[in-house]
């Protein structure tokens, strides 16, 4: 009996053994692929200029003259645009801050939209005939359900009985990735290039500038109710050069609010996300995921 017992007992041991290392090599597999995606993301490999690799080169290496033109509209690429901010000359290594007033039209006053849409493109030139112009468009409103006051608390209204109101949007934060990266055609980052436009001339392929507007710098709090007495708002438009890392980064972080919006998260949990990612370190962001895996 005592043999047979202890037979049992060493097979149940060799199959725990056995499921265990099976574990740890799926582990150790994961961590490495983790390690992998993250350096990957931190340190893009440049071209390197083979001939059965061609390379990507920036626009902005030939240091052309850019302006920056922000424009205001009731509907992108369907309404009439009016010409909010110009920055002539416009050097994407030099950030900038400028406040202005914009007009709000009859129809954003009645509870409507507005949106700003934001072109880099040859100064001396419209937008809408430079075909190397690039631009990005972006809310300058958004729909919040007002917040109750002390009186309207005690009385009794039924949920989702108030709609949602216009606020706007004061602050408009610019980006463009200013770093002159060579790309490798076969190696494009996959979220890189949904923003990359490529130009070609002969042989030469060149993308145009990577332009992004930061909405992560809204937050709830900054947000003012549109009425019908608002017939002027302000707005600061910021602008700032960044390199590919953090562009890529910020491309990311919009994901990740895009995804939580999408889960029903509120615009109160979001701007909380938002002020953990935003003030923190980049690569003690990177760190914390790391080690998250770990654990």
């Amino acid at each position: 009996m005592f043999p047979s017992c202890c037979s049992k007992s060493a097979d149940s041991g060799g199959k725990k053994s056995s499921v265990a290392k099976l574990l740890l090599g799926v582990f150790v597999v994961y961590t490495l692929h983790t390690a992998w995606l993250l350096y990957g993301f931190l340190n893009t490999k440049p071209c390197d200029g083979g001939r059965e690799d061609p390379c990507i080169t920036s626009y902005l290496a030939a240091k052309p003259r850019l302006q920056m033109s922000v424009y205001t509209c009731l509907v992108p690429d369907n309404s009439q645009l009016t010409l909010a901010v110009r920055v002539d000359p416009f050097d994407p290594h030099s950030a900038f801050e400028r406040q202005v007033s914009i007009s709000l039209p009859e129809e954003t006053r009645n509870n409507g939209s507005l949106y700003a849409v934001v072109y880099v493109h040859k100064a001396g030139v419209s937008p809408l005939e430079d075909k190397t112009e690039v631009h990005y468009t972006a809310h300058l409103t958004t729909y919040v359900t007002p917040p109750h006051t002390e009186g309207q608390k005690s009385t009794m209204k039924k949920p989702g009985s108030e709609s949602p109101v216009s606020h706007w949007r004061p602050h408009l934060s610019v980006t463009v990735m200013s770093e002159e990266f060579s790309f490798s055609k076969a190696g494009l980052p996959s979220d890189v290039r949904r923003y990359m436009r490529v130009s070609q001339e002969g042989r030469r392929m060149m993308y145009l500038p990577l332009l992004l507007v930061n909405e992560l710098s809204c937050r709830v709090k900054d947000l003012m109710e549109v009425n019908s007495s608002s017939m002027q708002l302000p707005l600061t438009v910021s602008y700032e050069g960044i390199s590919l890392t953090t562009f890529r980064f910020w491309i990311h972080l919009h994901d990740i609010v895009y995804s939580l919006r999408q889960f029903g998260f509120t615009e109160e949990n979001i701007d909380e996300i938002k002020e953990t990612l935003i003030g923190s370190n980049l690569y003690l962001l990177v760190l914390t995921a790391l080690v998250t895996s770990l654990q």
